[in-house]
């Protein structure tokens, strides 16, 4: 578009990041539990690998002695300035010794007018440490720069209907003429992809490769999701079923965002198998 994102937007994003940095900083001083319960929403969602409250997870989970760590390196966010999200490598181990687990988070945050961010649900996958491992540059990127685009209509209502829309439709082109298909789509061409015991892949063509061995799911519970007040970023999510020879499971988060010709793309695609041991779920 020629021209940088705006000093309300840079202002907005450092915001979020700072929000996310404050709350893996306090993670390191005063253990998961702790840091969770400060930075969820009364109604956020975590991966526990089904989508479940946050806040009651936390609550009734015991303080552990194991260090979690993260860092955002990519971050987005609403024109309205109320909706973001960040990723980037997260890592686990036993307090004073070398990671052995890794992988990477995203993190949607969500904004009142005048308020503090908090985060509305946050999921993560296990990957094989990576050969620089783990670490990237910490300055995080302007995502998806000019490509969003705000609704003309203040109809959130409308709004929130066409993102349901497209989350199921989505789900019904992949089950009908497969996952190809339905990415090409559906997925911004700088889809970033999510898959445990696989490096984030960001691109489409890339992603391909990475989901184009995931199966056609055969029912779709599309638990929840929000929008921001721009109606121009949001997400959906819940849990996808189907029979491999037994019930098989994967929770998904789709951040979608809007396009100029107001059809909406999905900028980022995380699953998550429903089978996962404990502490296996990213998180």
């Amino acid at each position: 578009m020629g021209c940088g994102p705006s000093r309300e937007r840079v202002a907005g994003l450092e915001s979020l990041v700072r929000a996310e940095r404050l709350f893996a900083s306090l993670c390191r001083e005063q253990g998961i539990k702790t840091a969770f319960l400060a930075n969820l929403g009364e109604d956020a969602i975590v991966f526990r690998p089904q989508p479940v409250n946050g806040p009651a997870w936390y609550l009734r989970s015991p303080e552990t002695g194991a260090e979690l760590a993260w860092e955002p390196v990519f971050a987005d966010i609403s024109s309205a300035l109320d909706l973001g999200y960040t990723t980037g490598p997260w890592s686990l181990g036993e307090k004073g010794a070398e990671p052995n687990v890794f992988g990477q988070y995203v993190s949607v945050w969500r904004r009142k007018p005048g308020g503090e961010w908090k985060v509305a649900i946050d999921v993560g996958i296990v990957h094989p440490r990576s050969s620089d491992g783990a670490r990237h540059d910490p300055q995080p990127e302007y995502a998806f720069e000019g490509s969003a685009s705000p609704a003309d209509s203040a109809d959130t209502k409308k709004e929130r209907r066409l993102l349901r829309d497209a989350s199921q439709r989505y789900f019904q082109v992949w089950g009908a003429r497969g996952i190809g298909d339905a990415y090409r789509e559906f997925a911004s061409d700088d889809v970033l992809v999510l898959r445990s015991g696989s490096i984030a892949v960001r691109g489409k063509s890339g992603a391909l490769g990475v989901v184009g061995g995931d199966r056609a799911a055969s029912f779709i519970d599309a638990m929840g999701g929000d929008l921001a007040a721009s109606n121009d970023l949001g997400f959906t999510y819940g849990v996808l079923s189907w029979e491999d020879g037994e019930a098989r499971t994967a929770s998904y988060l789709w951040v979608w965002q809007r396009t100029a010709d107001g059809s909406w793309k999905i900028v980022v695609d995380v699953a998550v198998p429903g089978d996962l041991p404990d502490g296996e779920d990213g998180g």
